[in-house]
């Protein structure tokens, strides 16, 4: 699932990627006979049941893919042409993957799968952050960075109309790990948490990039100081409303990175328990 948010922007348009195209659910299909092919050479058994197992497992797998597309990252709210499409094509692997299997040699060595486990947890450790990063870019419903930009290396004055949290966006390319600090209205001085996941959206023709990197809260209206201290010395940053992201991308970008990492790495983990335990036994 993570292939779709990381690949898509390499094959689009910035435009299309910022109108976050149905085109990304299609993608889920690709990997669709292979997973039910493995699922069923894998089950063994009559052929009827060991299709069976390949389709539905398959099918579990578009199901997962469509509810993250659908409530997580939600670049569509409905079911396409895809769901029609996809259980033929897992039925279609498990036939394929059915027949190999029985005309292949069963079994495989449990080193084999400890090293295969070892390698998804370290790959999904590291795409874990990179896929909530662009899930929260394909699920903006609002991202008001714009003018009210400040240079680094002296104080800008900031007027916050309200109380609550507000973000700083690092413009351009402007590094995302300033040392940026918020004083005034009877606030000590503080610094901006910087985010540990921190999406952006693309630059147009005259429209720089901004990448949301941090926030911070006030407790009331008022006149602020802001003062951030970069690498580059013409690095421009930029304070307004927190974006609005939708589903559960907007929390995601806030969790620590090593919890991040351990998540994306579970499934390889949980592989190489499984492929241990057998090797014991």
């Amino acid at each position: 699932m993570s292939a779709p948010l990381i690949l898509y922007p390499f094959f689009h348009r910035a435009e299309d990627v910022i109108s976050k195209g149905p085109t990304v659910s299609w993608w889920v299909l690709v990997p669709l006979p292979l997973l039910a092919a493995v699922s069923a050479a894998r089950a063994g058994g009559r052929m009827w049941c060991a299709v069976t197992i390949g389709t539905v497992v398959a099918g579990a797998f578009l199901g997962l893919s469509w509810a993250v597309y659908r409530w997580g990252i939600p670049v569509r709210q409905t079911v396409g042409a895809e769901a029609l499409l996809g259980l033929p094509l897992a039925a279609i692997g498990a036939v394929t993957g059915c027949r190999l299997g029985h005309s292949g040699a069963r079994g495989g060595r449990r080193p084999g799968r400890v090293v295969a486990g070892a390698l998804i947890a370290v790959i999904g450790a590291l795409l874990a952050p990179v896929t909530v990063q662009r899930g929260a870019e394909f699920s903006f419903g609002s991202f008001p960075a714009g003018p009210g930009e400040t240079r680094v290396d002296r104080p800008v004055p900031l007027t916050l109309a309200a109380p609550g949290r507000y973000a700083l966006y690092a413009v351009g390319s402007a590094p995302t790990d300033p040392d940026c600090r918020v004083t005034g209205s009877g606030r000590p001085d503080r610094a901006v948490e910087l985010l540990p996941v921190q999406p952006g959206t693309p630059g147009f023709d005259a429209t720089p990039a901004y990448r949301w990197i941090g926030e911070f809260r006030v407790p009331a209206a008022g006149d602020y100081s802001l003062t951030c201290r970069a690498s580059v010395a013409a690095a421009t940053y930029s304070v307004n409303q927190t974006p609005r992201i939708r589903g559960a991308a907007g929390t995601l970008v806030h969790w620590p990175l090593p919890i991040l990492w351990l998540f994306g790495a579970l499934p390889g983990l949980l592989l190489i328990v499984t492929g241990s335990r057998r090797a014991i036994s």
